[in-house]
């Protein structure tokens, strides 16, 4: 558990991990790949669509003196997740850390879901 200064634990190091920061290209995904690089970690970013944001935060990463990997693809379709390991463990190394922060909302409420979005809601969230 991190303490008051957002800082991990002073028994736990990052120092020269390789993380998988998956949703990594704003709000907390970027925050945590950014921690992650400033206490030593390699850091790979996905995300599904926003390659600008996720190269900011690569970039980021990078100005903090680690290495970054940018990896587009949907954690809901298994040949994206073979793909974005694949590509990160080619370019950083062996994955120590796995950040699975990638999420979807629908914008409404639950009883108004299709069966459609609830599962996609699922795919992505959960599976």
């Amino acid at each position: 558990m991190p303490n008051s200064q957002g800082s991990p634990p002073e028994n736990i190091s990052v120092l020269g991990c390789v993380a998988l920061v998956t949703g990594g290209s704003r709000g907390i995904g970027r925050a945590t790949a950014i921690a992650l690089a400033r206490h030593g970690a390699d850091v790979a970013i996905n995300d599904i669509a926003d390659r600008v944001a996720a190269d900011q935060t690569a970039e980021a990463v990078r100005n903090l003196g680690r290495r970054a990997v940018v990896v587009m693809g949907d954690v809901s379709r298994e040949a994206d997740v073979a793909k974005i390991v694949d590509t990160a463990v080619e370019a950083l190394g062996p994955i120590n850390i796995i950040v699975n922060n990638a999420g979807i909302a629908s914008g409404c409420r639950l009883h108004e879901m299709s069966l459609d979005e609830w599962q996609r809601t699922i795919d992505v969230d959960l599976t």
